[in-house]
């Protein structure tokens, strides 16, 4: 395995819920903390990620990132920020409202994103 591919590699077990972490290679230690929901889409959604840049209606930009997984499921996320995190994966937690604020992001984005869809939070 290269050195690139052996500092990719996590012993940490994967998320459990739909909070997703991803190691910073240049920043040891530090990693991004994305909320993120996950919707059942099944095969309705074509399978193309989207990296968006998105205005919400107070003004505020961010980057919306929409992954569609082979499973028909789709995973939304945005928010990221640098921070250290807990070794454990469970006791990870979005800021208050984030959550909130993401589903509404997404039900704005396309209707498939509806509150009945979501599999995760």
């Amino acid at each position: 395995m290269s050195e690139m591919g052996q500092k990719l590699k996590s012993n940490r077990p994967a998320p459990s819920s739909a909070l997703t972490s991803t190691a910073d290679i240049t920043h040891r230690g530090c990693e991004v903390r994305k909320p993120s929901l996950v919707y059942d889409t099944g095969n309705d959604v074509p399978a193309h990620a989207l990296i968006l840049d998105y205005h919400e209606e107070n003004g505020a930009a961010l980057s919306v990132e929409v992954f569609p997984r082979a499973n028909g499921n789709t995973l939304v996320t945005a928010f990221s920020d640098q921070t250290l995190l807990p070794f454990d994966p469970a006791t990870v937690t979005p800021e208050p409202g984030e959550i909130d604020r993401l589903q509404a992001i997404c039900e704005r984005l396309s209707p498939m994103f509806r509150a009945d869809r979501i599999i995760a939070r």
